[in-house]
Formats: C-alpha cells, structure tokens, sequence
C-alpha cells in the first residue's frame, strides 16, 4: 500500500521560536540535574527575554554566522528589530560589533562593497577570494573594523556553546539540529511515539556530555588532510582521547576514533605504531588489521592464530568472513590445516537465461520473463523480508530500553545497525520468534501492518507493501523460514538488513499452498557481493530455496 501525498504544510509565523522551546524545555525535564551552574542560568534568563528578543536570538544562533549584519535581520516574527536586539545586548545574549579577524569581517560585504570601501578599480579583476587576501595585506585591522561599524553594523549570539550543549542533549549528537523539526512539521517524516523519561534517557553523566563532545572535536581534527599525514601528531592525537570504562557507549566511540587514527597510521607505513593502538581495541576490524599487520611483518604464525581466534569467538560476519579467507590462504601457505568453511559459487544453485536487452533494469526484466499462467514473479530485494521482519517486532524495535531513545526524531533505536540491537532486546526478540511455532503469529504483524501505516521505521518499506503480497507471503513462506531469516536478521542490522535476493517467485498448483524460491539476478559481468553470500549460506542451512541467476543478452554486443 502506498502512502498519499500530503498537501503542502506552510509552516506558521514563529515556528523556529516554538521548536526551540521544546527543545530547552526538553533539556530542563530530562537533563537539569546534569546541567552547570551556567547553562541552568542559560535556560532561566532565556525565559525572561521578551519574545521579540528570544525570536531573534534563535535566528541568530540558526544563521550561518557567528557574524551576521544588523540589516539582514527582518523577519516576519520580530516586530522590533532594534528592541529586540538591545534586550539580547543588555543580558549578555548578544553583542554589537565584537572584535574579530579581518576575514571575518569583510565576509560581511558584497565585493562591490569591498570595491568601494577598500580597494581601488585596479582590483576590480580579482576573484573575491584574491580580493579579500588582497585587503588583509594592505588595510589595518582597525580600519576594517571601523569601516564596517561605521557602514554595515553587525552582531554575534553569545552562548553558542551551551546552545549547542542542549542541541547534544536533545538529539545525542552533532549533527542533527533545529531542521529536524521543519521536516516533522512539513509531513516529510512520521515518526514513532515512543515513551522517554529520565530511567531511559540517553546521558546520565555529565562526564558523558564533555567527554563525547571532545571526540566530536576530535573527529573532526581527522577532517585535516595535512593531520591525516602527519604520523606523530596522530598518535599523540590518539594518546588525548578520554576514556571512562564505566560508559560502554564511550568507550565504543573512543574505540571507533583509535581505530581510524590507527588505520591512517598504517597506511602511512607506520605499523608498529598501529598495531599498538589495534591491540587496545574489541571492534572489528581491529583484529583484521592486526592480522594483516602481522602477516606483511613475515609472522604468518600470529597472523593464523588470530584468525583462529576470530573463528573461535566471533559473532561479526564480516570479520568471520576475512578470517575464513585469510586464514585459509595463510594455512595453505604454511601447510597447516585450517577450517574450509567458506561458501564458494559453486555451492549455490545457478541457472541462466538469455534474453532481449532493453533499456530496462536487468531485475525487472528477468521477473517479467519469469512470469507465466502458473508463476508470478516480483521484484522486491531487500523491501520484503525487512518489512515483514519491522511488522511483526515493531513493539519490540520501539521498546523505551535506557538510552535507545533520547529524542522524538529517531526513526529506530540508537543500536540498530549494530551487534548491539539484539543483545539488548534478546529475551524479548527470542519469545517472539518462539512465538512463530503457534499458528496465529501473523496476527501482529497484521495489526501493526494496519495501524502503524506511513510511520517510519528502518526496516519496513512501506510504497512497496500491498496487502496481496503480505498476504501470499504468508501463505507461500513457512513460518520456519520466515522465522529462520527474522533471527539472522536482527543479529546485526546493519549487515544483514541488504543482500537479500532481488525476486521471490511463487508457483501456484491447483488446490494447493503456492510454493515459492528466491532468485538473485545477476547480469553480464555482474558477481555476488559478500552480503549476499552471507544470506545464500543462510538459505542453504535453513533449507530455503533459493537461486542465482546470470542473465545474458541475444543481442552481440549488449
């Protein structure tokens, strides 16, 4: 069933206002207890504000900036510019014509306005950027800054920083910010009503807030190419993270950071500094790393017996998968034996087809030619087992569990492409499972189907569901199966919610149940990816059909 299109929403005067309210007003009933002295004064003197000012400081704030000229403040919700303005002046929430670098200051100004200000005719040629560096060389600060309180007055928000504080709050990130709500508003986006409160809120440290703000700065330290080649400034940089082993969240980011700066270290030849920070690290791909590290340092001994070790303890596909391969290739080397069992393309069912290019994709033309009297074959690849899976556990996928939900703009759990969705939720997911033995399990998964209808959820595709296909899915696919692919499914998200086989084909026979198979389509030069063959070694051991197919053209050439 596909969902309407939504009339255009017009968004009322004041909006950005109301929303950071919510915002702030958010952050005092969750979070007041691990607020500073400063940013509870923040969130008291932000209330006293006229409305006319508090408008202005959140347009402020949302500008690109920090400098913004006074003129090009008029907006519709603000009755008195200069009223507004003096109010955020005189409490410290604003301030005219701060001090600030030459560049700055002339990013305030077209380039005529430079022209005419700072530059004779002969400039004119110039590329604004040559202008501006042209200007800094040969105008005094000072003048620069005269000029421009003299010509174009302008003004800075203060406490950004503690804005900013709350923004993390809110969302449990940098990257999210006021926009969110304009999507919500505007019918882009439905998002689920789940509960939240303080026994599941996200933060319940305040170490939690400062030390997750470093690793922002510090990602974004590794945004410097010059950084990234500077192998001492890396470790040092790697030596700075704050650690707090009581925060498992932490101490993941801290790791995900360790390893970036410790994969850059290696491609820049450093290995011994590397594999140091590698063996500080759980999260994959560290042991690969380390593995690799140690094979190219003539150690192929260790480098086996990680791969063995990975064998032994890991749940992670892809990086069971590298040690099967790896450490195959390694045994063959030194005549050891090592387990085969990795799935090769001869394992998996394959058959072909020749048929008539078309400026079509090769998946649709393959079901089209797969279609007859007694066949109906679809084109839904990831879309169908993936929704089914997010119908019948959506409780559980929304279930408030303590720091899977920290603001109402999630579309799933903080956990969900991780290890970590089904370790959190196992009891939970297992019943349900358990569950698909009765004969009326697909009554929830309807009901959510029913009542749950364009809201978002990351697993559940909702323009390609139709009650008929639900419905034959149901009918075709045995409870086992289906329940096979649920369990490996929400062992990790984020690796098996793709790889999924492009067509499902049903068979129907008179008076009989409608059988069906899975067919991934390949076209010429085309090969099966690893997460495909991860769901093909799945199929194979819950005894699902399934089949690849190679698609060649008639025509010579295609």
């Amino acid at each position: 069933m596909r969902t309407q299109t939504q009339a255009p929403v017009t968004l009322p005067t004041g909006y950005l206002l109301q929303n950071c309210r919510r915002v702030l007003t958010w952050v005092r009933q969750l979070y007041e207890d691990l607020l500073s002295e400063l940013e509870r004064q923040f969130l008291q003197d932000f209330d006293t504000l006229p409305t006319d000012a508090q408008s202005l400081y959140v347009r402020l704030l949302t500008r690109r900036g920090p400098l913004l000229a006074i003129d090009s403040l008029n907006y519709p919700e603000v009755t008195s510019r200069e009223s507004a303005l003096e109010a955020l002046c005189a409490t410290g929430f604003a301030t005219r014509n701060p001090a600030a670098d030459a560049e700055s200051l002339l990013a305030l100004l077209t380039k005529p306005e430079l022209l005419t200000w700072f530059a004779d005719k002969a400039a004119a040629r110039l590329p604004r950027a040559e202008l501006v560096q042209h200007i800094c060389t040969q105008t005094p600060l000072a003048v620069i800054h005269q000029t421009l309180i003299q010509h174009r007055p302008y003004a800075r928000a203060e406490h950004s920083d503690i804005f900013a504080t709350c923004l993390l709050l809110f969302f449990g990130n940098n990257r999210q910010d006021l926009s969110e709500f304009v999507i919500t508003d505007l019918g882009h986006v439905r998002y689920e009503n789940y509960a939240l409160s303080r026994e599941t809120r996200r933060f319940n440290h305040r170490a939690e807030i400062d030390i997750l703000r470093q690793y922002f700065a510090i990602d974004d330290q590794l945004q410097d190419e010059q950084l990234l080649q500077d192998a001492p400034r890396l470790i040092a940089l790697q030596q700075q993270l704050p650690f707090h082993q009581n925060l498992p969240e932490l101490q993941r980011r801290h790791e995900r950071i360790a390893l970036t700066i410790a994969r850059q270290l290696e491609r820049l030849g450093q290995h011994d500094a590397a594999i140091v920070i590698y063996r500080t690290c759980q999260q994959h791909p560290s042991r690969e790393r380390q593995a690799r590290i140690l094979a190219k340092q003539n150690d192929p001994v260790a480098a086996l017996a990680m791969c063995r070790a990975i064998l032994d303890d890991s749940h992670h596909p892809e990086e069971r998968e590298f040690a099967e391969k790896f450490g195959a290739t390694l045994a063959r080397k030194q005549q050891r034996t090592f387990p085969n069992i990795a799935v090769d393309a001869d394992d998996i069912d394959t058959f072909h087809l020749q048929l008539p290019w078309q400026d079509e994709p090769v998946e649709l033309l393959a079901a089209r030619a797969l279609t007859d009297a007694q066949h109906s074959c679809l084109y839904v690849e990831n879309s169908l087992f993936c929704s089914l899976f997010g119908l019948y556990c959506w409780d559980i996928v929304y279930t408030p569990l303590p720091g899977a939900f920290f603001h109402p703009f999630q579309t799933g759990p903080h956990n969900l492409r991780s290890e970590f969705f089904y370790a959190d939720r196992r009891e939970q997911l297992d019943q349900r499972f358990a569950a698909m033995d009765q004969s009326g399990w697909p009554e929830r998964l309807w009901h959510h189907f029913l009542h749950k209808q364009g809201i978002a959820n990351p697993f559940v595709f909702w323009d390609w569901l139709t009650p008929e296909l639900i419905e034959l899915t149901l009918r075709a696919i045995p409870a086992a199966h289906l329940q096979a692919v649920f369990r490996q499914l929400c062992l990790h998200p984020g690796f098996y919610a793709s790889g999924f086989p492009d067509l499902i084909r049903f068979a129907f026979d008179t008076n009989a149940t409608p059988r069906y198979e899975l067919i991934e389509v390949k076209g010429p030069g085309d090969r099966l990816q690893a997460n495909q063959r991860r769901w093909f070694r799945r199929f194979r051991q819950a005894g699902i059909p399934a089949r690849l197919l190679n698609v060649s053209w008639k025509e010579t050439g295609k």
